[in-house]
C-alpha cells in the first residue's frame, strides 16, 4: 500500500503526518527538526511514496537534507497549498497543518517549487546582510541630523565626505559633540562592514560562470 506524508516544520520539532492511499491517517507525531530524525521516522512507516513540505525558512535545509537521504520530498508554495486545500474542500485547510499537506502529497494536487542550492542561499544572505547594514547607516544619518536640528544646526543632505565634514563642524557645540562622536564611530564601523559585503559579492560574481 502506498503511503504519503506531510511535514509541518518548526525550529525545534516537526509534525509528521502519514496517510495511506485512501487518505486514512496512519500516524501523526512530532520529531526533531532534522533531516535524519524525520527520515528515520518515515522509514518506520514506509515505504513513503511522496513527502510534501511548504516553503519557509527551514524548508531548504530540510528538503535538501531529506533528498540526500533518499526521501522523495516535494516543496510547495505555502499560499498555493492553502488554495489547493480549499479547492479539495479539505476539513483542515491550513497549509501549515501536516495532515493537510499529507493529503496533497497523496493526491498530487500541488505545484512544486524549486528549492535553491545552499550556494544560492549564501549569496542571498550576503545581499540581505548588506541591505540591513545600509538601513542601519541611513538610520544613524537621520539620527545625527535630528540631533543637529535640536541645536539649530543643519548639515544638509548627502551621505559622503561633504556630509561628514559638515557634521564635524558641529564639534564645538557642547553636548552635541559627544553624541555625534559616538554615532560617527558606529557609522564608521558600519561603512567598513558594507565595504566588506561589497568585496564578498564581487568575489562571488567573479567565480560565477558566464552564460553564453
Amino acid at each position: 500500500m502506498k503511503h504519503s506524508a506531510g511535514l509541518d516544520l518548526s525550529m525545534e520539532t516537526t509534525q509528521v503526518c502519514i496517510v495511506d492511499e485512501n487518505g486514512r491517517k496512519l500516524v501523526s507525531e512530532k520529531v526533531e527538526s532534522s533531516p535524519e530524525a524525520i527520515a528515520m521516522m518515515l522509514e518506520r512507516y514506509g515505504p513513503i511514496e511522496r513527502v510534501v513540505i511548504e516553503t519557509g525558512r527551514m524548508s531548504p535545509a530540510i528538503c535538501l537534507g531529506l533528498r540526500e537521504l533518499g526521501v522523495a520530498v516535494v516543496c510547495i508554495d505555502a499560499r498555493q497549498a492553502h488554495q489547493s486545500l480549499n479547492a479539495m474542500k479539505a476539513n483542515k485547510a491550513d497549509p501549515r497543518d501536516a495532515a493537510g499537506l499529507a493529503q496533497l502529497a497523496r493526491t498530487g494536487f500541488y505545484k512544486e517549487v524549486h528549492v535553491k542550492s545552499p550556494a544560492a542561499h549564501g549569496v542571498r544572505s550576503v545581499i540581505t546582510a548588506r541591505s540591513h547594514l545600509v538601513e542601519a547607516r541611513v538610520r544613524l544619518d537621520n539620527m545625527i541630523r535630528g540631533l543637529c536640528a535640536t541645536f539649530a544646526y543643519r548639515p544638509g543632505a548627502g551621505q559622503g565626505k561633504a556630509f561628514l565634514e559638515k557634521i564635524m563642524q558641529a564639534a564645538h557645540i557642547p553636548g552635541l559633540s559627544d553624541a555625534i562622536a559616538s554615532l560617527l564611530s558606529v557609522r564608521a564601523e558600519l561603512m567598513e562592514q558594507i565595504k566588506e559585503m561589497d568585496r564578498r559579492l564581487r568575489v562571488i560574481i567573479s567565480h560565477r560562470p558566464v552564460k553564453s
